[in-house]
This record gives structure tokens, sequence and C-alpha cells, in this order.
């Protein structure tokens, strides 16, 4: 995301930084979120030095390699995960079946690792990735608000985990997803301003039946 993001989520009912930073040693790379921290927005986390930051917006800072993950309401059935990259022109919106993929891990990696393959090169990336993931969490199983973190497989059982992503164009004026809307035939995303677009979407793809 070379000219940055905006990002936005479906309703959380937390996010968490894990126990310890991804990068510890200085002359490795660089981490400057707080760990561990639970925060109730992205827009208001905790840098390692007491500062608050806005990490809806993406880079926030330069040289670093951090890790949040936001968890999704427990009674959630779809979650949705949207980056407005108005310099570089698209949308990109992910849907998924939260009950299977409850957390969203951020990865923001933006030349805070020196070392090979890195060599502080990996810069302006972050990887919005859906998951049920227990790493930064209680070893209970589950987060603290009755979320899952992790799915329970078995050879004789078939299990669907239902993901769906794309990206569009950024309409003008556009600059925060504020909603996302799932119906059988199509998608109404929405945003800030109140202006929406319907994009064709086959939403018994996550709630079938």
């Amino acid at each position: 995301m070379p000219g940055g993001v905006r990002l936005s989520f479906s309703p959380k009912s937390n996010g968490r930084t894990g126990p310890t930073p991804p990068e510890t040693e200085p002359v490795r790379g660089r981490s400057i979120l707080a760990y561990p921290q639970t925060f109730g927005s992205l827009a208001s986390l905790r840098r390692a030095d007491g500062a608050i930051i806005d990490g809806s917006f993406y880079p926030f800072d330069r040289n670093h390699e951090d890790v949040v993950v936001l968890s999704e309401s427990p009674t959630a059935p779809i979650g949705w995960s949207a980056a407005v990259a108005n310099k570089d022109g698209f949308i990109f919106l992910g849907l998924k079946d939260a009950s299977l993929l409850p957390q969203t891990v951020l990865w923001m990696s933006n030349g805070g690792r020196y070392y090979p393959p890195w060599d502080g090169r990996h810069t302006a990336v972050i990887g919005i990735e859906e998951a049920a993931v227990d790493f930064h969490l209680a070893d209970d199983g589950k987060d603290g608000e009755s979320v899952r973190t992790a799915l329970t497989l078995a050879p004789d059982t078939v299990t669907r985990i239902r993901y769906a992503f794309g990206a569009f164009p950024v309409p003008q004026g556009w600059s925060r997803v504020s909603d996302v809307a799932v119906s059988d035939n199509h998608v109404l995303v929405t945003d800030a301003s109140g202006d929406a677009r319907t994009l064709p979407f086959d939403g018994r793809f996550l709630l079938p039946g």
C-alpha cells in the first residue's frame, strides 16, 4: 500500500497485541506498539513510548514490524474487512464466515526487519488475514469474549471455510468504508459520506441455506 490506506472492519469485540513484540533485538528489527495491550478501537493504539496513535491509517510510522488482532462480536454471522487506497485507486474488500474465522490479524510490515530476506526493503505492506488463532490470546481456547480461537478438524468431517475477497475502483469522494451489507445476490458497500455502491455477489456462498 505505497500510497497509504484507511482501514475499517465489521464491529469487533476487542483488539489485542501479543505478549511480546515481533521484533525484540534492535540490531535485527523494530516494533513500535505496546505489547501486550487490549484496545477498543484501532483508532486508539498505544505505542511502546506511551503515545496513542490512529492505527486505522496505515502506514502510521516508518521502519517497524507490528501485529494486532481484532476479534469479531460473538454473534456476528458475517465479518468484513475494507482498505480504501485512494492514491492507488482501489478498495480492497474481504467477506468471511465469522463463526469459523472470528479474528482478523493485521500484519504491519513496514521496513522493520533488517535481516534477510526482508533487509528493510519490505515497506508499506499490510497483511489482512482472517483467522481462528490463539497465539496472542489466553490458552483456554477463548479470547475473553467467547470467540473461538481454533477449529476442530477430524478425518471423517468436511470443514468448509468460506471467504471471498476482491477489489474495485475507489468512487470519487470516498474515504472510509463504514458499512457492508450482504444479500442473496449483491453486497452493498457504504462510505462514511453515506454514498454507497452495489456490487454483484452470491451472498448464499457465505450463508448457505
